[in-house]
């Protein structure tokens, strides 16, 4: 941990900071949404008013329902207790279902819907091709992969993107490993623990291994990612009216 208390990750920290940077971007170009918040003189009328108006309220409100962290976060902090269990020699808690779990909590973190249902809104919006939010921008992309595709052809169309989100992007696709999560998606993998390797199959063939050391460092990094960017969210919409803080995940 950084001693401010956050994740001493680097893709935390690409992550906070390039989806901060696209919000403000939005915000900034959202000139309806500011002329509805400077026409309220109290605080939190200006916070109701920007979220009544702007493009990013329909997703800041759905915060308060949706539960954006709260899946792939608990597998986190059950991998922590696992790890915890492990390292006091409690017979309950195996290698093998330590694996297992990062494996699993991997496929859930990258998969989450909102950073990338928000991102690819965002940038349409800055092209000026969006005039509404839509939770379903990619309901036809079947993974984590092809939304992110679809993301990167919407970066490639708008017309000015901060450099931070430009280089969270990069490091995304680094990120999301597309023969792991589809072997994990699929039920096509087998771990080794005492060769340190998960072996991912497809149609029938070995295609592919990972260490047990590459399977941690990706868990990690897409929960820092997942970490980041509530962060990020949550940050944005508290700063919408420094004297009015508006809770997105409460």
């Amino acid at each position: 941990m950084s001693p401010l208390g956050e994740p001493d990750n680097e893709v935390y920290r690409l992550t906070k900071s390039g989806t901060r940077a696209l919000l403000e971007a939005v915000d900034t170009a959202d000139t309806k949404a500011s002329a509805a918040k400077a026409s309220q003189d109290q605080p939190c009328d200006a916070v109701s008013a920007y979220l009544d108006t702007s493009f990013l309220g329909l997703f800041l409100r759905s915060g308060r329902l949706i539960p954006y962290a709260e899946n792939a976060g608990e597998l986190g902090t059950y991998i922590d207790y696992l790890e915890s269990s492990l390292a006091s020699g409690s017979p309950q808690a195996t290698p093998l279902h330590k694996t297992h779990l990062k494996l699993l909590a991997y496929v859930a973190a990258i998969e989450a819907e909102a950073p990338l249902v928000l991102f690819g809104n965002g940038l349409e919006f800055l092209r000026g091709v969006r005039k509404d939010f839509d939770f379903g921008i990619h309901y036809n992309q079947s993974s984590a992969n092809n939304k992110l595709n679809a993301v990167g052809l919407a970066l490639a169309r708008a017309p000015v993107v901060p450099a931070a989100f430009q280089a969270l992007y990069r490091r995304l696709r680094q990120l999301i490993d597309r023969d792991l999560r589809n072997a994990i998606a699929h039920a096509t993998y087998r771990v080794h623990s005492d060769q340190q390797r998960v072996d991912i199959w497809s149609k029938g063939e070995l295609i592919a291994s990972r260490t047990l050391k590459e399977v941690h460092d990706a868990q990690r990094d897409a929960r820092s990612f997942q970490q980041g960017f509530i962060a990020a969210v949550s940050e944005f919409a508290d700063a919408i009216h420094p004297d009015c803080p508006y809770v997105w995940r409460p």
